[in-house]
C-alpha cells in the first residue's frame, strides 16, 4: 500500500492484490473510523471503524500488470482510482478511473473503465516502478472536486528513462 488518504471523516485505500493465481487486481476500500475522546491532550482515539465500502477493481489476465494504486476521496464524496498499468504490447503508463457517489457501491464506472493520464513509450528494467507518485485533493473552492497528481512513466529514451506528469482530472 502507498498512500492512506483521510478525508471528511473517512480512510481511504488501495493496493494491487494477486487475483486467481497470477493474475493481477486492485483491491480498494473506503473506511470510517469510530473516534472517541480520550482526554484533552490525546483528543480522538479509534475505537473500531465502518467499512463503508470496497471493490476488486481490474481484474486482469496475467498478461495485464496494475500496481502501486492511489484512492481518493473528494468533498462531494466521489472517489478517484490511480494506478500504474502494462501488458506484454504495452509500455508501463498511468491510468485513472472513479466513481461517483450517486454510482452503485463497489465498482468503479466512470471515465467507461479506465483512462490514460500518459501512455508510455520504453520498457524499464529497474523494478523500482510508481514508487514516486502520489496525488492531492484541490482545496480551492473554484477547482473543488478535482484531483491533482504526478507520476512516473517511460518516455522517449530507453531504461531508465522516467519522466514525470503533472496532471489535473475530476470524476463528473
Amino acid at each position: 500500500m502507498k498512500q492512506v488518504y483521510y478525508k471528511g471523516g473517512r480512510l481511504y485505500l488501495a493496493q494491487t492484490t494477486a487475483v486467481g493465481g497470477a493474475q493481477d487486481g486492485i483491491y480498494w476500500a473506503e473506511v470510517e473510523p469510530q473516534l472517541t475522546t480520550q482526554a484533552a491532550h490525546n483528543p480522538q482515539w479509534i475505537n473500531g471503524a465502518i467499512v463503508t465500502q470496497t471493490g476488486l477493481s481490474f481484474y486482469a489476465p496475467n498478461t495485464i500488470d496494475t500496481w502501486m494504486p492511489t484512492l481518493m476521496g473528494t468533498d462531494e464524496n466521489n472517489i478517484s482510482l490511480v494506478y500504474n498499468y502494462s501488458t506484454t504490447t504495452s509500455f508501463p503508463s498511468i491510468v485513472f478511473t472513479g466513481r461517483k457517489a450517486t454510482d452503485a457501491q463497489g465498482g468503479m464506472g466512470q471515465f467507461v473503465g479506465s483512462t490514460y493520464a500518459v501512455v508510455g513509450t520504453h520498457t524499464n528494467g529497474s523494478g523500482r516502478w510508481g514508487d514516486y507518485s502520489a496525488c492531492a485533493v484541490t482545496l480551492n473552492s473554484v477547482t473543488r472536486g478535482g484531483i491533482w497528481c504526478a507520476g512516473e512513466y517511460t518516455g522517449t529514451q530507453a531504461s531508465p528513462g522516467w519522466n514525470t506528469r503533472i496532471y489535473n482530472f475530476r470524476t463528473e
